[in-house]
């Protein structure tokens, strides 16, 4: 009985503790998450414009930007002469600030105003700056690489009323190339 006893102790180990010696661990492996954009508009270079901007992520749905335009072809410089629109945006996606999402955005503008001095006369126009407040709607695809492509789209009233003042809404959107780094 005492040498049984000592038998099943000496084959505890081996039997107990075995593994199988081809099991592999997965570990995965996180990239740095990548919170800085650049980006430029597409849409608004084909219109004569240049609108370049910068976002910070600073979580998985919750981002900052700021985004500026500037004419370069002389018909948009007959209409807009600048804007600086900084903004706050919301994710739905399920990668990290990507996918579908919100926007609230205040512009500062300086656009072109047809004003009317009397009812027969002719129009004239000048150039008023302002600022709107507004709200967007867009999605944001990651590419690989850092790469994205983003569209967009907003709209928000100008608060200040300077002198019969015809621009009441103002729009901004396109389709946005950009970098993540």
């Amino acid at each position: 009985m005492k040498y049984l006893f000592l038998f099943i102790i000496a084959l505890l180990p081996v039997f107990g503790f075995s593994q199988e010696p081809d099991q592999e661990i997965e570990v995965e492996i996180e990239e740095p998450i990548k919170k800085h954009e650049i980006k430029t508009n597409l849409f608004y270079l084909a219109l004569g414009g240049i609108e370049l901007g910068y976002e910070f992520n600073f979580s998985r749905r919750n981002s900052v930007g700021i985004s500026g335009m500037v004419p370069y072809s002389k018909d948009a410089k007959d209409d807009i002469k600048y804007y600086v629109a900084p903004y706050y945006r919301y994710f739905f996606g399920k990668k990290y600030a990507s996918g579908f999402f919100l926007e609230g955005f205040g512009m500062l503008n300086k656009l072109e105003n047809e004003k009317y001095d009397e009812p027969n006369s002719d129009e004239s126009s000048e150039f008023v700056s302002d600022f709107a407040i507004g709200l967007g709607i867009g999605g944001k695809v990651l590419l690989g690489k850092g790469w994205l492509l983003e569209v967009n789209f907003g709209a928000g009233p100008n608060l200040a009323k300077v002198d019969k003042h015809n621009i009441s809404v103002i729009a901004k959107g396109g389709v946005q190339l950009g970098y993540r780094f």
